[in-house]
């Protein structure tokens, strides 16, 4: 029960009877760069441990709509393929290896995990490697969480920089097998009672993380653009603070619209007004869309008519403002105060050029929905300048795209599209879910956006009917397929 990856009977995320898991981006490093030396005789050939030996080469045929297909040549070594055109002046190729290149287990290991009765059933099914890299954590009805940083991982030999490529040309730079999944990142039953992810590091899972960089070797760890995040530090702060999530509460934790950097962000504008903005405060429009955003409680609902000037302000003030000044809690000098203030006054202008009013509900220009079914959509993901200083996302995380067929609006079109949320008892599991369209692609199908209008839109979830007799109490049809019984 819950989502499968497209186009495929695996399931991505979701639970059976025993067990669930849900995963997010990140994980170890799992392939490398090889620098080979190359020549050209009678074929492109490479060099390894002193011998020559030849590549070999597939000739591949890629369709084009309308027209003739065009031919490609694809070049292997024993490493892996060539990942760009030989540089035969240098006398060089780069060449990509990675496990997954060669292996083929991905259904084997799916059934393993889906037919998995405790959590440490499931661990053992990740470990068959064939998923890509993925934070995943994971649960069961007898008690047991647990968290693993998951992907298939070569044992690197030691002395090389694996960051860049490595030379190719001999057996001394070859893997020397592959990590077993109890060397990865991985945890059951943390102390402190609970573990997030939201695309993060591990240090930052929870309050007092045990999970430490210096304890893994720098390729499993492998923390890089996925280190924090708002949505992190507020489903950190929310937990920390809660000894007993109640179903109610876990529903809004999930839906929860909430921007961590608001008070922040409120704070730098109150501050330049009372430094610098001494005359345009005398400005009644002016005034009134100050107080619009200091009164704001912070959360992008719908109906909030101060968040799309704030949204706006913010990132104009990226591309305007030295941001540099806010590091390490540090605040605005009052040139920069001038600019912040002059941003917000360019901002109500082009409001109100755009929507008559700078005060328009959040949900007003930005919905959620395909064609044109759309309804107002909660939740926000933006960013300006730099990324640490001046981005905000909510758990609930909408991000938007500009809608062509009607300009100065925007729909939903990433972000929080696959939402489960599941409850495990010793008598089963419990889940929830919301996604913003439905499950028709038919038009007319009723079926074709009354999730985004019924859910997504008003920051609800619904049961998913997981048991039989559930399933039974909502049909709302039915067909009989009669299996003919030909060993008669």
């Amino acid at each position: 029960n819950g989502f499968f990856l497209i186009g495929s009977p695996i399931l991505a995320i979701g639970h059976n009877e025993h067990v669930g898991w849900a995963l997010t981006t990140g994980g170890p490093d799992t392939a490398d760069v090889y620098e080979m030396k190359v020549r050209m005789k009678s074929q492109l050939e490479y060099e390894y441990d002193g011998e020559w030996k030849p590549f070999k080469m597939e000739m591949y045929a890629i369709g084009v709509k309308g027209g003739t297909p065009v031919f490609r040549p694809a070049l292997y070594s024993h490493l892996g393929p060539v990942i760009e055109a030989p540089d035969l002046k240098k006398g060089t190729a780069l060449v990509g290896a990675a496990p997954l290149l060669t292996m083929s287990g991905m259904v084997e290991q799916g059934y393993a995990m889906v037919t998995s009765k405790t959590a440490e059933e499931f661990f053992q099914a990740v470990g068959m490697g064939e998923f890509n890299e993925q934070n995943i954590m994971f649960a069961d009805v007898h008690g047991t969480i647990g968290y693993v940083r998951c992907g298939v991982t070569p044992i690197r030999p030691e002395g090389y920089d694996w960051d860049r490529p490595v030379p190719g040309t001999t057996s001394k730079t070859a893997w020397k097998g592959i990590h077993k999944v109890e060397d990865l990142v991985h945890i059951f039953n943390p102390p402190c009672g609970y573990m997030q992810n939201c695309n993060i590091s591990p240090a930052n899972m929870m309050v007092d993380s045990p999970f430490k960089p210096e304890d893994y070797k720098n390729y499993i760890y492998n923390v890089s653009w996925d280190n924090e995040n708002p949505r992190s530090m507020r489903i950190r702060d929310l937990l920390s603070k809660d000894d007993s999530v109640t179903e109610e509460e876990a529903i809004a934790y999930t839906m929860d619209v909430y921007d961590v950097h608001a008070v922040r962000w409120q704070t730098e504008l109150r501050l330049a007004v009372e430094g610098a903005g001494k005359t345009r405060m005398k400005n009644p429009k002016f005034a009134a869309a100050v107080k619009g955003i200091l009164d704001w409680d912070g959360y992008f609902t719908p109906e909030a008519t101060a968040t799309s000037l704030y949204e706006s302000w913010r990132m104009r003030v990226g591309g305007e403002a030295d941001l540099s000044q806010l590091k390490e809690g540090g605040h605005f000098d009052q040139a920069q105060q001038e600019k912040v203030l002059g941003a917000l006054e360019k901002t109500i202008d082009e409001m109100e050029s755009k929507y008559g009013k700078w005060d328009v509900a959040w949900g007003e220009i930005h919905k959620v929905g395909r064609g044109e079914q759309l309804f107002p959509a909660g939740g926000a993901e933006f960013q300006s300048g730099s990324k640490e200083l001046n981005f905000s996302e909510t758990l609930f995380d909408v991000r938007s795209k500009n809608d062509e067929q009607h300009p100065g609006h925007f729909v939903a079109n990433s972000g929080s599209m696959a939402m489960i949320l599941m409850f495990f008892h010793k008598d089963g599991i419990k889940s929830y879910t919301c996604t913003p369209w439905g499950q028709s692609g038919n038009p007319e199908s009723r079926h074709y956006m009354d999730q985004g209008e019924k859910l997504y839109s008003k920051l609800q979830m619904k049961p998913t009917w997981w048991s039989e007799k559930e399933l039974h109490k909502n049909l709302e049809s039915s067909r009989t397929l009669v299996i003919e019984n030909k060993a008669k």
